[in-house]
């Protein structure tokens, strides 16, 4: 039987579908919010908001789709500052190791 290929789903559309639902079952309580930028901060890492908003966080995870960046956010050594579009996950509950 053969299938057109827009009967196939994309990789990064079934990740991200994927990285939603456990998402979505693990940590429900979510705000989805525009990160400005994230500076070291003498207690860890100072992020900023959009919004102006200003959360201190001893560490902040990246979870993108994008292989082969040719810039990293400048809190990696060696790299240039980049506008990388960062989104931020806060909880509301509490936090729980995996």
């Amino acid at each position: 039987m053969t299938r057109p290929i827009s009967a196939f789903e994309s990789t990064t559309a079934r990740s991200e579908r994927v990285g939603l639902w456990f998402r979505d079952q693990l940590v429900p309580d979510v705000d989805d919010v525009q990160v400005s930028t994230v500076d070291r901060h003498p207690a860890g890492l100072r992020v900023k908001l959009a919004s102006g908003e200003e959360i201190h966080a001893a560490a902040v995870i990246v979870a993108s789709a994008l292989t082969d960046s040719h810039t990293r956010p400048s809190l990696w050594p060696g790299s240039a500052r980049t506008a990388l579009p960062l989104r931020a996950r806060s909880r509301t509950a509490p936090s729980t190791t995996i």
